[in-house]
């Protein structure tokens, strides 16, 4: 990666140096003690992963610029969505910490969003909720008694109030919040594309802005967002990209005709320079091939970053069967992964050519890896082999010649087709982000297409969504994964 990529991806608001003001996640300090304010999307653990950012380096970093070299722990942790109050301790407690804490849930009712206070930690369905923050702590022991609240977060206030679904007046500042919980992300050495804004569950709806190496994709989703377009693509230009390209997407995006439009998705950047088309992208170090400057997609699908690393993980030696494969994406992450064969299969033949591109930028040899142009419903009711690895990633509305495709109403035809294919102890991973189908609905659409074929699953169980993807305020994520596992 460039040094210009690097710096860019990695913006994040410097901590204040030692000896000034304290960070603004910090709410008390003391000899034995310090009160961090987590935000959501951000790590209190050291084990999260890779991608997650984590609060503890920097608590250290900002305690080793003042000299203050001891380790910092911390008591009873906050799952990575929620927000709120955490306690580290710094060196040996010899007098045992009691914590009692106060919690706030956001749900939305009829009328009205309303917030619920809970003396308890939130389980089961509440543990889920769209916002959860620990807003309370008293703290006993170690000779003292001690008080400390957190202030209601920006993003709850405005979901709270109905104000989710508007632009914040400071862009800068909500682009900055967002970036913050990238910064794990953006310190990975081998990967350089993901995304930066997630519209409303980054607290700028109806904006995304995805990275790509040097350069910045931004789609505008709202009428809003398209009247602010000026000022949203000067602020991300001093990000620090090279350039920015814009896509103007609409509400209903299988309407439109021609996706290579102009004033949808210009050619040229809408700020600074033209990347290269196409343009080379690293995900863990496996290449694929995107274009900026060829209409609203770019040819990856970005949210299935996570899904191309389990598959890869789980390829090695296995056949895979990779259904509406669009540029092959999952098929090369399998071929990284050491599958033995696989075959690809889409009703473009555009789609197919770009999908032989990625698989040539990793070596894959044509005879292992076959693509086929045929419409993948029809070719699982068709055929007879079976595969130990399926990727059904359907879109959530096509048609060919011969069919049309809704994934509202033909997806449990579709999966238990592609399920009658799984080989004993094989795995398929079923994904869709149709906005109206709800994770529990996707559940039940997979439910019921194992009930038609009678088919005993060992595992079945949902991906959470990917942390540069976080889900908008009071709804499901857009994209639904659920990896099943026949039994053997």
């Amino acid at each position: 990666m460039s040094d210009q990529s690097a710096r860019w991806g990695a913006l994040v608001p410097p901590d204040p140096p030692a000896g000034r003001a304290a960070p603004r996640w910090l709410l008390h300090e003391d000899e034995a003690v310090l009160v961090v304010d987590k935000p959501a999307f951000v790590s209190i653990r050291r084990d999260e992963g890779p991608e997650v950012t984590s609060l503890l380096p920097r608590v250290e970093r900002w305690l080793e610029a003042r000299g203050d070299r001891r380790g910092v722990e911390a008591i009873d942790p906050l799952p990575l969505h929620a927000s709120g109050l955490v306690i580290l301790t710094r060196g040996r407690q010899r007098r045992p910490l009691r914590a009692r804490y106060r919690w706030w849930l956001t749900r939305e009712g009829r009328e009205r969003r309303e917030r619920v206070e809970r003396k308890e930690p939130p389980k089961g369905r509440e543990a889920h909720a769209p916002h959860i923050h620990r807003w309370r702590v008293d703290l006993d022991g170690a000779g003292r008694r001690l008080r400390v609240e957190a202030p209601l977060p920006e993003a709850m206030r405005r979901w709270l109030e109905g104000e989710d679904d508007a632009l914040p007046d400071d862009l800068d500042a909500a682009l900055a919040r967002a970036l913050a919980r990238r910064e794990a992300l953006a310190a990975l050495p081998d990967t350089d594309a993901y995304r930066l804004v997630h519209g409303a569950g980054d607290d700028l709806p109806g904006v995304e802005l995805d990275r790509y190496r040097d350069h910045a994709v931004l789609a505008l989703r709202s009428e809003e967002a398209v009247a602010r377009e000026a000022a949203l693509l000067d602020a991300v230009l001093r990000l620090g990209p090279a350039g920015v390209y814009l896509k103007r997407r609409p509400r209903q995006a299988n309407v439109v005709v021609d996706t290579r439009n102009d004033e949808l998705a210009p050619k040229a950047p809408a700020r600074g320079e033209a990347a290269p088309s196409p343009l080379v992208v690293h995900e863990r170090g496996t290449p694929l091939v995107t274009r900026l400057d060829d209409g609203l997609s770019t040819g990856v699908f970005l949210d299935q970053r996570d899904a191309r690393a389990w598959l890869a993980g789980e390829a090695a030696g296995k056949r895979l069967l990779n259904l509406f494969c669009y540029h092959g994406a999952f098929t090369v992450a399998a071929v990284v992964g050491g599958v033995a064969e696989s075959v690809s299969v889409d009703a473009s033949g555009a789609a197919l050519e770009r999908a032989r591109e990625n698989l040539d930028a990793v070596s894959a040899d044509p005879e292992h890896h076959r693509l086929v142009r045929a419409d993948a419903l029809r070719y699982v009711e068709r055929g007879r082999e079976p595969y130990d690895l399926i990727v059904l990633d359907p879109p959530s509305f096509a048609t060919t010649k011969k069919s049309t495709f809704r994934a509202a109403r033909d997806y449990p035809a579709l999966a238990a087709a592609a399920l009658g294919r799984l080989a004993p102890g094989g795995w398929m991973l079923a994904c869709t982000n149709h906005r109206g189908i709800v994770a529990s609905k996707f559940r039940r659409q997979l439910e019921a297409a194992l009930e038609r074929t009678g088919i005993a699953v060992a595992e079945l169980y949902e991906l959470e969504a990917p942390i540069d993807f976080p889900a908008p305020p009071g709804r499901d994520p857009h994209l639904k994964r659920i990896i099943v596992r026949r039994a053997p």
